[in-house]
């Protein structure tokens, strides 16, 4: 079926695409019209992709599994923990009793167990005994469920809204994200496309996307079975390899892969081949694609077909670095010959970044000695780190990639059109604003008090009066003009200032998208200054160990030259002592001074948002009109439940007073009809609080590493 759907593409007014590289022009694009589910899923019915027999399993899955979404809203299941793990027994019921699995499965999620548990309860209903039709006819079928068919029943349980979130989910315990898929229609087997999936994990970003697919002779040999030997942060037991190939043939997922702890890049790894049911979409990733990775055989040297069409679309895809990797059936034979022979095939078209490989075949239908595939397996990662590096080399940089909207929007004008170049540039306007408001900020300016001016100033005079408190006959004239300037400057503030209007705005009037885009933003801002000043805090504070450990050194060698009544020698080493704690000061007060920068970059939607409680505080008739408080603690309530945490001590120093936290509180109550469960988790600093949180609970708590 590949090879019948693979012949038709780039073909006629898709052959080729005219590329103008000087031309510049800049398309904005709008967020709210592309998270339409017109615009975010595509969807093509399809016949024949699958036979008879595969067919009737898939529908019998999607029978047993996939339910229709419960509203167009936020699903509740993914705010509900499950006290109780999944067993056969709660299988073999819910199934029963038409009941879906869905909760297990995003409690799994939330849980980071990867679906491991599900997969496990599923092994053992093998072994149950039959009682009766139902469950004969799901064991009969339950062994060609995998993770991946129980992740695409999951999607399509849930509204948009809610599988925009599912894909953070995903991507948090490292399963790879289906972007396109097959699934069940009203008139049948379907292909999706969908957007929703990385809408929200792939808003705004700096990693590099890499294109990963293979010719139709490549299919079957292991192509997504290589992932894991170029970046440290696949595992092979995550990716989408198992079951059935034809239930994942012409899909697409994305994968977030890490060549280096500092190396990022999104993987779309295009099962079986291109088709014509993918065709269009993988011309859009291919686009924007930093680079891509091709896999062959030698059967690709008689018909040239696949390099010519993927190569020579357009003059931008002729110069992208490229790895064609040719799986070899000799491997094990010192030779280099087909990568020569692939080389010396295609010499006249003038690749001049494209590196040739060879790779073992990874079938699992091939069976090596264990002694053999360890032999192989490190020679093949020590050839792909090799190559992957020489191709880094030759990347232009910096891309003018940052969101998955872009892929979108050019997808949706090439089904349009038949065939178009992407422009120069897309751009958001919520990024321009972004732009004007941050760009001007530095580690250098005073970013809390121009930013936060009610919590800088209100922080300022706390500051201030307890010094004052502490101040018995000294003088404190200087003092006090200082808290009595804090105070005028806080009461002349009348009106919402700009950067906490500008957040008011994010949170009620715009998709919940463009705020993740702005926390995204902010956290690439905070990164351009963050590196040094952490750098520098490590040393001052290295230096600052070993000039204490000196002066406990020198206290004791003055302690023993007092027992041994050496005055002269004491002297000399109390001198030194008093010098060594004047650097030791010193050294404390530039660690203050570092820790002041870092707190002074530090901007965060959370930051913003104390200013908006602390406002309220200030004043709130600012909050009257057009219901605003009420609007606020609407969009406060489902942002806690979208995993946003929000700080009841807050400040410095930490208040926790707060009618707008507790006007948020009253709206949970009011909507949910129960008052929320308090849950304290108490301990050190750095001591895996947050972390707990979010692997117990499902929490989107910020963590120090």
């Amino acid at each position: 079926m590949d090879n019948e759907m693979y012949s038709s593409v780039r073909t006629g007014i898709k052959a080729q695409c005219k590329w103008e590289l000087h031309e510049h022009k800049v398309t904005r694009l709008d967020i709210a019209e592309l998270l339409h589910p017109w615009t975010s899923t595509h969807i093509q019915v399809i016949q024949n992709a699958l036979n008879a027999g595969a067919l009737d399993i898939f529908k019998k899955i999607f029978g047993y599994i996939c339910i229709k979404p419960e509203s167009d809203g936020f699903d509740s299941d993914l705010n509900i923990i499950i006290d109780e793990a999944i067993t056969s027994e709660i299988i073999f019921h819910n199934i029963t009793h038409s009941c879906s699995l869905k909760s297990y499965i995003l409690d799994s999620l939330k849980r980071y167990h990867s679906l491991f548990d599900i997969m496990d309860a599923l092994s053992s209903c093998l072994n149950a005994v039959r009682t009766n039709s139902s469950m004969d006819a799901f064991l009969d079928i339950i062994e060609q469920i995998t993770k991946y068919i129980l992740i695409i029943c999951t999607i399509e349980s849930l509204s948009s809204d809610s599988q925009r979130f599912l894909g953070n989910m995903i991507r948090k315990n490292g399963l790879p994200i289906p972007l396109a898929y097959y699934t069940l229609g009203t008139n049948g087997l379907e292909f999706k496309i969908n957007f929703n999936t990385l809408a929200e994990t792939f808003c705004f970003s700096s990693d590099r996307i890499i294109l990963y697919f293979g010719s139709p002779t490549s299919i079957g040999l292991g192509k997504t079975s290589i992932l894991p030997y170029l970046f440290e942060n696949i595992r092979s037991e995550m990716l989408n390899t198992d079951g059935n190939l034809q239930f994942r043939s012409s899909c697409i997922d994305a994968m977030f892969a890490s060549f280096t702890k500092t190396d990022s890049y999104i993987v779309f790894d295009i099962h079986g081949t291109m088709t014509t049911i993918n065709e269009d979409l993988i011309t859009a990733i291919q686009q924007y694609s930093s680079m891509q990775i091709l896999f062959v055989t030698e059967a690709d040297l008689q018909n040239r077909d696949f390099l010519l069409k993927t190569m020579n679309y357009s003059t931008e895809t002729r110069m992208k670095p490229t790895i064609v990797v040719v799986f070899d059936s000799k491997y094990d034979v010192k030779s280099n010959s087909s990568c020569e022979t692939f080389q010396q095939a295609f010499a006249k078209e003038n690749w001049l970044n494209t590196f040739y490989i060879r790779a073992p075949i990874l079938s699992k239908s091939i069976r090596e000695s264990k002694f053999n595939e360890e032999r192989r397996l490190k020679l093949l990662r020590n050839s792909l780190m090799e190559t992957f590096r020489s191709t880094l080399a030759v990347l232009r940089a910096p891309s003018n990639f940052e969101s998955i909207f872009m892929i979108q929007a050019h997808f949706i004008k090439i089904k349009s059109t038949g065939n178009a170049p992407p422009p120069s540039l897309y751009m958001f306007e919520i990024h321009q604003t972004l732009e004007s408001l941050f760009k001007k900020l530095s580690d250098k300016t005073d970013n809390l008090k121009l930013v936060t001016p009610i919590t800088y100033l209100e922080s300022a005079k706390l500051k201030c009066e307890k010094e004052l408190s502490q101040l018995w006959e000294q003088s404190s004239a200087d003092l006090n003009v200082q808290l009595e300037e804090i105070r005028k400057q806080y009461q002349s503030i009348d009106q919402i200032p700009q950067y906490t209007m500008f957040f008011i705005d994010l949170l009620v009037k715009h998709p919940y998208i463009e705020l993740l885009i702005a926390e995204k933003y902010l956290e690439l801002w905070r990164a351009q200054y963050e590196k040094p000043l952490l750098s520098q805090l490590n040393a001052e504070k290295e230096d600052a160990y070993i000039v204490m450990s000196r002066i406990k050194q020198l206290e004791e060698q003055c302690a023993l030259h007092i027992n041994k009544g050496n005055e002269a020698e004491v002297e000399n080493i109390r001198n030194q002592i008093i010098l060594v704690k004047e650097d030791y000061k010193a050294r404390e007060h530039r660690i203050i001074k570092i820790e002041n920068q870092l707190s002074n970059i530090d901007l965060t939607i959370g930051l913003f948002c104390d200013e908006i409680f602390a406002l309220y505080e200030h004043l709130p008739k600012l909050f009257e009109s057009n219901n605003l408080s009420e609007l606020l603690a609407k969009t406060f309530v489902d942002l806690m439940y979208k995993g946003f945490s929000f700080h009841i001590l807050r400040g410095r120093p930490l208040r926790c007073h707060s009618k707008l936290i507790q006007l948020s509180l009253n709206h949970m109550h009011q909507s949910f009809n129960k008052s929320p469960i308090v849950l304290t988790v108490i301990g050190e600093q750095s001591s895996a609080k947050s972390s707990l949180m979010n692997a117990t609970f499902g929490c989107n708590f910020r963590v120090s590493a």
